[in-house]
């Protein structure tokens, strides 16, 4: 029950989160900020999300212990498709692809794509191993980083870049300070089991090709407004879409993780 009141916990941050940052920011600077977080989102699940999917399904104690090469494979998996996020977004930029943000924001992107990836690829480890209070306090731990940075770079700077380099920020820094509780002894990257990947990938690709499409749908309709109505009216529709998405998905989350620990 820990995890699940964790995750809970996590849920009411991350609402805290977003009402903050949005009045901060205000309706322009959110809406640019949504844009560039969507693009995040999207990247982590075309490229990541279905390696968190696999750590989770296939990972486990006492892998850990009798076959490191599982989780070789899966670091070694993710380093290759991080590359791909960066790479894509990289040919974004070169490209001239426009949607209306700063070159700094839509770079940012990418970045968070990458560190929220490595963040839920690696609380994922923790959950597979039923290591509940490594999970819990890697969890809080961002919570408090995100809330410091990310809404004290918008009170600060009042810009979305501010909040988009607090966000990868934040992350980073859980990442380095739980780095002895994500850590297996006796793990290569250097020989990946390439047949174990496309396990994982065929596991995964029908959940994340339905995420993909699910995530692409608000992703448009936020460049659609910002388009036609301008990124304030962007901001409003962002702060609304992602506080009752999140409220829904906060049950249906709960109950996934519930069943996954029984």
């Amino acid at each position: 029950m820990l995890v699940v009141a964790t995750f809970l916990v996590n849920s009411a941050f991350n609402l805290a989160l977003g009402l903050l940052v949005a009045r901060f920011l205000g309706p322009q600077g959110f809406g640019q900020y949504a844009v560039a977080a969507a693009l995040g989102v999207a990247l982590n699940v075309l490229f990541l999300d279905w390696i968190r999917l696999a750590a989770t399904r296939f990972y486990s104690a006492d892998t850990r212990r009798d076959d490191p090469a599982v989780r070789g494979t899966l670091d070694a998996i993710f380093i290759l498709s991080s590359l791909g996020v960066a790479l894509t977004g990289g040919l974004a930029l070169y490209s001239g692809l426009d949607f209306g943000l700063t070159v700094a924001l839509a770079a940012s992107a990418p970045a968070m794509g990458i560190l929220n990836g490595l963040y839920d690829y690696h609380t994922a480890l923790l959950r597979a191993r039923f290591e509940d209070r490594s999970y819990a306090l890697v969890v809080l731990a961002k919570n408090a980083l995100s809330l410091t940075l990310m809404v004290g770079g918008a009170w600060w700077f009042g810009s979305p870049e501010a909040v988009a380099a607090g966000f990868v920020l934040s992350l980073a820094a859980t990442l380095v300070l739980g780095r002895r509780r994500f850590v297996d002894s006796g793990v290569s990257i250097l020989k990946p089991d390439w047949a174990a990947a496309r396990r994982y990938f065929t596991y995964g690709f029908p959940v994340i090709a339905a995420a993909l499409i699910y995530n692409l749908i608000p992703l448009w309709n936020r460049t659609a407004i910002a388009d036609g109505l301008g990124f304030a009216a962007s901001g409003h529709y962002s702060l609304a879409y992602d506080l009752s998405a999140k409220l829904v998905q906060t049950v249906g989350s709960a109950l996934d993780i519930l069943l996954f620990q029984i």
